[in-house]
């Protein structure tokens, strides 16, 4: 049966590679500076074998270094004084089953819960949900964009179909948005990611680590992982007290889809008032953005019946639509209105 799809929009065969599976994180480190650009780093595989059926690629990895032997990259563990360590390697489907999670960290069971179908939660990891590439369908049909080694951004023509995957906050280069649930939720929590290279290790900050659009070995991507560096770990501070937590997301199909808006809200709550908050919004930025002018709004206010209309009314202030997305800022303020008013409960 037909596709009904043209011939150069086919998904193709993968095309041939060499396969290395190192057991620690130096051999990993090692095997990644002996073959730089040419080497692909796989954990789950969902992404990278899409991207290389699709052509989404500058340029087909040589060699493919598959770390999922790592014992070191799969710890889950939680220490009242240090918080939550979660190895690169443990799938979102451990993270949504986590007791520990779900009692601590209630807004990462939430928001793992969200991610597309368990049989892509069983096998998606923690590491390559940081690292993933853009869903935008022009990359992911081979159209050679700034991300694949082009010069143009298609969703910026007069005409293109900008209206679910691509940024109402601007781009420069490249307007799609990063497509993490789990990003987004990390980033209201205030995460860290340790990053492994020639050097040693590194820990920084997660909006750090995911500015948006950064160029890297003459390369854009949204991520700040140059091709001889590996995260190893996620960093997850102490959960405050007092501190509660939504996630609320939208998308076209309840199943599967990523996000067309979403929202990780934190508010830390003493006698009825707002005494910290964090706001981070993701299928609508080229990162997940956090949106500071809603948190001054929120801190020091009275939990109220109004609240929620006020604090939504006044987000993502400086948006900057595409021809066919500025729903999407309504969709993304009525997830954050439901969510302050679930959390004002």
């Amino acid at each position: 049966m037909s596709s009904g799809l043209p011939p150069e929009l086919m998904p193709r065969s993968i095309p041939e590679f060499s396969y290395v599976a190192p057991s620690t994180v130096a051999e990993a480190i090692s095997l990644l500076g002996r073959y730089g650009s040419k080497a692909k780093v796989m954990a789950g595989g969902s992404d990278l074998l899409h991207l290389m059926k699709r052509d989404g690629m500058p340029e087909v990895p040589e060699v493919i270094v598959d770390v999922k032997k790592i014992a070191e990259m799969r710890q889950l563990d939680f220490e009242p004084a240090g918080g939550l360590s979660m190895g690169a390697l443990v799938t979102i489907g451990d993270v949504e089953r986590s007791d520990l999670i779900a009692e601590r960290y209630p807004l990462l069971s939430q928001a793992s819960d969200q991610i597309s179908v368990p049989q892509v939660r069983n096998v998606a990891t923690v590491g390559g949900a940081l690292s993933q590439q853009v869903w935008c369908p022009f990359l992911r049909n081979a159209l050679k964009c700034w991300r694949a080694g082009g010069e143009i951004c298609y969703a910026t023509l007069d005409g293109a179909d900008n209206r679910y995957y691509h940024s109402v906050m601007g781009g420069d280069d490249c307007y799609a948005v990063h497509p993490s649930d789990l990003a987004v939720a990390l980033e209201a929590l205030d995460a860290s990611v340790v990053v492994a290279g020639p050097y040693g290790t590194k820990t920084m900050r997660l909006d750090d680590f995911l500015p948006g659009n950064v160029w890297a070995a003459n390369l854009l991507q949204s991520h700040v992982l140059s091709p001889t560096e590996l995260i190893t770990a996620v960093h997850v501070p102490p959960p405050a007290s007092d501190t509660r937590y939504a996630y609320m997301k939208s998308r076209m199909r309840n199943a599967l889809d990523f996000a067309i808006a979403s929202v990780a809200v934190s508010l830390s709550v003493e006698g009825g008032v707002v005494t910290d908050s964090r706001v981070v919004f993701g299928g609508i930025a080229p990162s997940p953005y956090r949106d500071l002018g809603t948190q001054e709004r929120l801190n020091g206010a009275t939990i109220s019946a109004t609240l929620p209309e006020e604090v939504a009314g006044l987000a993502l202030a400086e948006a900057t639509p595409l021809q066919d997305n500025a729903y999407k800022v309504d969709v993304a303020k009525g997830l954050l209105k439901e969510a302050i008013l679930n959390l004002s409960a």
